[in-house]
């Protein structure tokens, strides 16, 4: 999800037609999250549904049980075809379909896309038959804002995830140390995540022979150094502040804040680092990183890989101005030149309905529903799930959610900040020259957002 791809162009025309989505807005009121018919009835003529899937562990098992089970039941003369793709083939998938004109009916999309696409008109606005279907009261708010670009919806979230805290207990118990509660700071996060790194020998970096080139144990994971502002925000100072369309890495905050994060890879060595070359395949699942701040998307990669460790989730640390959860989620949508787009809608409508999101929690694709109903549900079964939930309820979305150039800040910023990460150069040295940089980024997607508001 981090390269630009290709280019997409479309027309005004284009624009003009998905916002109209006069088959879309057809739809009657129905009891919101039903994801039925607003008749009661199938579609009136046979119709096959071109879906294009993909995902991690659970996505391909949920989509064909909707596919041929779940929907199927509500919509017998309603066929969908599954497309299911790795993560990394779904995007070229797309545009190819794009580019010969006949994009599929529905997909999921990726959230860090979004916004770009929305704005060049690829996809079909929602609004009215969201208007006639559910109630925005029905969702977690974070769940629902992720699919907004400037007034208007272009989708309906499928796998809400909360930036959350993990932790490996058994790392924790060898080492005899006590496990992380709400009262946690990044500094302490930062200090047990040297006293949890281990190279080939048993040594921490706090011990004299340490060697950064033969880590067998991380402390903590690298997951930071893309969700920066956990950690960034948490110091004062927003990181990046999009709707005033300025980023304020620049600011003294903001250096300090990346500069520790710099410093835990690169000086500490508790956590992995550009700077070294790894060798031993550090993941959390793979029992070598004893934390890691991280989506609660590995939850599903936990369970299917049947870790032989006791894991645990707590409250991310706090900065000296308080803590800061970020949450995001992917979403089903419509191209807007699709065909049959009402029926598209009863698809995607299902999938974000109540009914649609049991399923896809109970097939680890949504580790918090997206429905405030079910995910309060769920909660009541199980703790990890009910701490999820309340992290969610005051969660923020990263600024790849916020933002219109959302994968091109991502990319700017896997490039840009190399030499910090790397430890070359000082925060102070680098942040200033990418704030400017992003600023003017910024600045070109609010124009861009004003265009939009029609």
């Amino acid at each position: 999800m981090r390269g630009d791809g290709q280019r997409l162009r479309a027309t005004r025309r284009g624009m003009l037609a998905l916002a109209g989505a006069a088959g879309l807005a057809a739809c009657g009121r129905r009891p919101a999250g039903t994801g039925a018919h607003p008749s009661g009835a199938a579609a009136s003529a046979p119709v096959t549904l071109h879906f294009l899937g993909r995902g991690g562990p659970g996505y391909e098992a949920y989509f064909r049980y909707v596919a041929t089970t779940a929907f199927p039941k509500l919509h017998p003369q309603v066929r969908v075809q599954l497309d299911y793709v790795p993560n990394s083939q779904w995007l070229q998938k797309f545009e190819t379909a794009l580019a010969g004109g006949v994009p599929p009916n529905a997909l999921l999309f990726g959230d860090a896309r979004l916004r770009q696409y929305a704005a060049k008109g690829v996809l079909a606005r929602l609004d009215a038959p969201f208007a006639k279907t559910f109630h925005r009261s029905d969702f977690l708010p974070v769940a629902l804002e992720n699919q907004y670009v400037g007034p208007h919806l272009y989708g309906l979230p499928l796998d809400l995830a909360v930036w959350a805290f993990f932790y490996n207990k058994d790392l924790f118990d060898k080492a005899h140390l006590p496990y992380p509660d709400s009262n946690w700071t990044w500094a302490q996060y930062f200090q047990t995540a040297r006293r949890l790194t281990l190279d080939l020998h048993g040594r921490t970096p706090l011990e004299k022979g340490f060697n950064p080139r033969q880590v067998v144990q991380y402390g903590s994971g690298s997951g930071l150094l893309t969700g920066f502002e956990t950690v960034v925000d948490s110091f004062g100072v927003k990181a990046l502040d999009v709707a005033a369309g300025r980023c304020n890495l620049d600011a003294p905050e903001a250096v300090a804040a990346m500069q520790l994060l710099a410093d835990a890879g690169a000086q500490q060595y508790a956590m992995p680092s550009p700077a070294f070359k790894e060798s031993i395949g550090p993941a959390f699942h793979a029992g070598n990183i004893a934390m890691s701040v991280d989506g609660s998307w590995r939850i599903s990669t936990l369970k299917a890989a049947k870790v032989p460790f006791r894991w645990g989730v707590a409250l991310p640390p706090k900065g000296p101005k308080g803590r800061v959860i970020l949450a995001e989620a992917s979403e089903n949508s419509i191209p807007a030149r699709a065909a049959h787009q009402p029926e598209a809608w009863e698809l995607i409508a299902f999938m974000g309905s109540a009914a649609g999101q049991r399923l896809a929690y109970q097939y680890g694709v949504a580790s918090v529903p997206s429905i405030r109903s079910v995910a309060a549900a769920a909660g009541t079964k199980d703790p990890v799930t009910a701490s999820l939930v309340a992290m969610a309820e005051k969660a923020t979305l990263p600024y790849w959610c916020r933002a219109l150039s959302d994968a091109t800040l991502l990319q700017l910023f896997g490039n840009r900040l190399t030499d910090l990460w790397t430890g070359r150069r000082t925060a102070r040295q680098v942040l200033p020259a990418v704030a400017r940089e992003v600023t003017a980024i910024l600045a070109k997607d609010r124009a861009t957002l004003a265009t939009l508001g029609g």
